[in-house]
């Protein structure tokens, strides 16, 4: 494989850490406005962000947005703080806004040998790498920064920790070809200037972020809690934007709010999609979809009916399905990710694609059936000829490729997808009901599968 040295560039103003006069780093559930924070005391900051191109995972630097640094400053530090860049690239792709916010920074690149690339408005693969550097530099509260300083070298181990543990095969070779290539060293000249200019640009993300959401802080002394700010009402008193004042209150679940990275997989795969959970928890399919894309979390009793239908546990800090359902892989991402959720990670008994000892498979899906260890199984259905049912051992950690089973036991599984199918809301109880009426077909499955 030929790899072109090639690094994205961006930066925009963070939506989720600020800097507070008294607690430090702080991180806040949903994105919260540049206005609204300076009102309650919140530093703004900026965010800059590199990535390798087909890598999603961002390395990311803070700033005061009232002290910003020169660009070339912080690309030579990325440089040669992260092994995982290789060094000095041969090519930089940056944004049209900051290719117009350029102040001497495009030259200083062009004089180092890199060649400067613009990428198109509508270049999809950069805008997700501040996509990733927003969502990455939110799970970093996790860790519990005090300072800048320590965000900053928490930063550089989860993105040296992202880059050596991808999902996908394809991924994990190109990080391993990375690897290979020699360090190149970033032999720039860095100036004391600003070498870029500020604008609304860097902001944009306000555009579509919900204004005046109440919010709170935790009142239970957890230190884990401690510089999280959540969104919802205290004790059903809205915070006055006004006053600068924020409630506490001690949160009815760990990270309700962040909880969209976990759950969006498994409702992007749930039989019936977004409109049949959002009619199940009595809300609309906007509500649905704000909360995935983390601008504003679902009211704390709607988002436990959420997790109770999904089959969703708290594990302290973050959540986790525990009970066995009936998914439909109509996106390979998303299929991916909570089949991985699902199975912890990869702890597999079982990961089949079932078919009938006798008779003819059914035509339009393939039935990947698998089970975490000290799991019940679980049913990915994936279409026929789909790009996913093509490369299923990429998609699929440790799948183990077609089995034959008891042609009753198929047919039961069909006929379970096609209920669960029809109701949706019932989609856990169904899937346990499979299990029990074949248990010792599906026990013996995992004991001799080559996963086991």
């Amino acid at each position: 494989m030929t790899i072109v040295r090639e690094h994205n560039f961006t930066l925009a103003t963070a939506r989720h850490v600020f800097l507070h006069p008294s607690r430090g780093v702080i991180f806040t559930a949903d994105a919260l406005p540049l206005a609204e924070a300076e009102k309650v005391g919140f530093l703004p900051l900026i965010m800059y962000g590199v990535s390798l191109p087909g890598l999603p995972a961002t390395a990311v630097r803070f700033v005061r947005l009232d002290v910003p640094r020169p660009i070339i400053d912080v690309l030579t530090e990325f440089w040669n703080c992260l092994p995982e860049m290789r060094g000095k690239p041969e090519r930089l792709r940056i944004s049209r806004n900051c290719a117009a916010a350029d102040q001497g920074f495009i030259e200083v690149l062009q004089g180092a040998g890199i060649t400067v690339e613009i990428a198109a408005s509508n270049d999809k693969s950069h805008a997700a790498v501040l996509r990733n550097g927003q969502k990455d530099a939110r799970q970093l509260q996790f860790y519990l920064p005090k300072s800048l300083d320590e965000l900053h070298k928490i930063a550089d181990k989860a993105f040296s920790f992202r880059c050596q543990h991808f999902s996908r095969v394809g991924q994990r070779q190109l990080a391993e070809h990375w690897k290979e290539l020699p360090f190149v060293e970033p032999k720039v000249d860095v100036s004391d200037n600003l070498d870029w200019t500020q604008g609304d640009w860097l902001s944009a993300w306000q555009m579509n972020v919900p204004a005046n959401i109440p919010r709170y802080w935790d009142a239970s002394n957890d230190p884990k809690l401690k510089n999280w700010l959540f969104s919802g009402d205290a004790d059903e008193a809205m915070a006055d934007p006004n006053s600068g004042d924020i409630p506490a209150k001690e949160p009815t679940e760990y990270f309700d709010s962040t909880a969209s990275n976990e759950v969006s997989s498994m409702i992007h795969c749930w039989p019936g999609g977004k409109k049949a959970i959002a009619d199940s928890i009595k809300v609309t399919v906007k509500e649905i979809n704000w909360m995935i894309a983390g601008r504003q979390a679902l009211p704390p009793g709607k988002f436990d009916r959420l997790l109770d239908i999904l089959g969703f546990q708290v594990r302290h800090e973050y959540y986790e399905p525990s009970k066995a359902c009936i998914l439909i892989a109509e996106m390979g991402k998303h299929a991916r990710e909570a089949y991985l959720a699902l199975t912890h990670g990869g702890d597999l008994a079982l990961s089949i694609d079932a078919v009938p000892d006798r008779g003819v498979p059914e035509p339009s899906w393939q039935y990947l059936t698998f089970a975490a260890h000290g799991s019940q199984p679980s049913v990915i259905m994936v279409p026929r000829g789909d790009r996913v049912s093509t490369q299923m051992p990429d998609y699929f950690m440790n799948y183990a490729g077609r089995q034959t089973i008891p042609e009753k036991v198929y047919r039961d599984i069909v006929a379970t997808c096609a209920a669960v199918g029809r109701k949706p809301a019932q989609n856990i109880a169904l899937t346990k009901g499979l299990y029990l009426r074949h248990s010792d077909t599906f026990d013996e499955l995992m004991q001799s599968s080559r996963c086991y």
